[in-house]
């Protein structure tokens, strides 16, 4: 199935975006500068891609990312300075009797372009700023990780491989997209007690979509902090963004829900422990110059856990 290479990474993005790693009372000054935190995150996704008249297996995947968060300085406003980055990356698929691994850290003799790609992703550094309160304001790094990914691949590839992965990042999705690479995002400004709840509002650029994350505060436990999560999760039909995948045009119309838990702690606000799960569908309109527009139904289902090694 031609589009599931592309929809695989869309969907990493995309999911990633809805990650609900948050932040209470923020405070960086609780954390040691320079200080590494160590995480581990697992997402299996199950994506079922109808074809008109064509019974089409449904892919599974599964991707491991272990990567590092370190606070480098906090600023004398409060603000601080942190670098994510990747230490490895693992992903497995299987469509019907087929099953494809690829893992940055061990050697291999696949010359695949996503083999290549897997690989280049060891070492990608974010810069991140952020602000007294919690919020990031600045990601430095992007076009960096679409340096290294697309000269990874055959030098004739290059053009085509960076005009997809720009396309897959979102036109504004920088910011977004950097965001969810960190463990923490602030999503209250007061005192939450016990069953008090709050609602976020997240931008999702890659698919120009809008999470609605509801949280609520469990309990305190020595040392942790528990929240509990719900999501509602819609593409923005009014004003549609469109995934320019060279030869390839993809616009996704999908929304669902979620729900999950996180644990923090409760001195440094960070996550500890994260699961979320979440049904999504839709439709994913493709365009390409050789064949008529296609509106193909698609239909997600994802967990995801994250966790402080």
């Amino acid at each position: 199935m031609r589009y599931f290479p592309f929809l695989w990474l869309a969907g990493f993005l995309f999911l990633g975006g809805c990650k609900p790693v948050i932040a209470l009372q923020w405070d960086p000054t609780a954390i040691p500068a320079g200080r590494s935190m160590v995480y581990k995150s697992v997402t299996e996704t199950e994506t079922d891609l109808s074809l008109p008249g064509k019974m089409t297996p449904a892919l599974k995947e599964t991707s491991i990312a272990e990567y590092t968060l370190t606070l480098n300085q906090v600023n004398p406003d409060g603000s601080s300075e942190w670098t994510r980055r990747m230490l490895r990356y693992r992903k497995e698929k299987t469509q019907g009797d087929s099953t494809q691994v690829f893992d940055s850290s061990l050697p291999s003799d696949d010359e695949s372009i996503e083999q290549m790609v897997n690989k280049a992703m060891n070492g990608i550094e974010f810069q991140i700023s952020v602000a007294p309160n919690g919020d990031i304001v600045q990601i430095n790094g992007i076009d960096a990780m679409i340096d290294q990914m697309t000269n990874a691949v055959p030098p004739e590839l290059q053009p085509v491989f960076r005009k997809t992965l720009t396309g897959l990042v979102g036109k504004n999705a920088s910011l977004d997209f950097g965001k969810n690479m960190m463990t923490f995002t602030p999503v209250a400004r007061q005192k939450i007690k016990k069953g008090k709840s709050w609602m976020t509002r997240q931008p999702i650029s890659t698919f120009n979509a809008n999470a609605e994350i509801r949280y609520e505060l469990l309990r305190e436990t020595p040392g942790l902090v528990e929240l509990v999560t719900e999501h509602t999760i819609k593409t923005n039909g009014e004003t549609p963004e469109i995934m320019d995948l060279g030869s390839v045009q993809i616009q996704m119309n999908i929304e669902g829900t979620g729900a999950g838990s996180v644990s923090l702690d409760k001195r440094w606000k960070t996550v500890r422990k994260m699961y979320t799960e979440y049904r999504l569908s839709g439709n994913m309109e493709i365009s390409m110059p050789t064949l008529a527009a296609q509106k193909l139904p698609v239909f997600i289902h994802a967990k995801t856990w994250v966790e402080m090694l």
